[in-house]
């Protein structure tokens, strides 16, 4: 394996852990939120700022990949508490 390979799986094992972290802190200030209707949109609005963040790290491919990825994850958190309204 070359140097240059080396060096790029180093940089995007540090930025991946970089950005498990800042989720990580997302999550936390999230429990401490009071709960309110619109939740899932917050949810949306700070996944999607940290994949724009996330792409000035990595490939702008791989960040358009994780911001659907969690948006996708934040409509799946609409849904959960649309159901569980209805019940």
């Amino acid at each position: 394996m070359t140097n240059q390979k080396l060096i790029f799986k180093s940089q995007f094992s540090m930025n991946f852990q970089l950005f498990n972290f800042q989720f990580l802190l997302i999550v936390c200030k999230l429990i401490h939120w009071d709960f309110i209707e619109n939740w899932y949109l917050k949810i949306e609005n700070l996944l999607r700022l940290l994949s724009y963040n996330f792409a000035f790290w990595l490939d702008y491919s791989l960040s358009f990949v994780i911001n659907n990825n969690l948006l996708l994850l934040s409509y799946h958190f609409k849904l959960l508490f649309s159901r569980s309204k209805l019940t």
